[in-house]
């Protein structure tokens, strides 16, 4: 493989993955898509924070992080955010069961999905298994 210059990753238009989710609850549906670098950070930035006297970082409480991850990768057919920060405060009195349904296909398309966590955290030499 060839190295890339600055110009040649700066001229890439790779295509975020997508997945189209049904909501006949609302007559239609939504795309979501994976995160840009940027998106992550955000996401990161305003879920987590070090907490100086545990040395841990700790997700922060009440951050309405469902539909914050909406405003982040819910899309349109052509991969551009359908919502804004300002859609966050509306978007949080739909109904649970859509918005969640939502987001947790924006987790799988992302890999933030509970299972993906439990396999990261586990130790590289298997000491989770008791299979012993």
């Amino acid at each position: 493989m060839a190295f890339l210059t600055k110009d040649a990753i700066k001229g890439n238009k790779s295509a975020p993955k997508m997945k189209k989710v049904e909501i006949p609850e609302w007559g239609g549906h939504v795309f979501v898509r994976e995160l840009t670098a940027h998106g992550r950070d955000r996401f990161e930035d305003v879920m987590f924070a070090f907490n100086t006297e545990t040395g841990k970082v700790e997700m922060r409480q009440g951050q309405q992080r469902r539909t914050f991850f909406l405003v982040l990768t819910v899309c349109d057919e052509n991969g551009d955010a359908v919502f804004t920060d300002e859609d966050i405060s509306w978007l949080s009195e739909m109904e649970f069961s859509v918005i969640d349904r939502i987001y947790q296909e924006a987790q799988k398309i992302n890999g933030m999905t509970v299972e993906k966590a439990t396999k990261n955290s586990e130790s590289p030499s298997g000491g989770n298994s008791s299979s012993d």
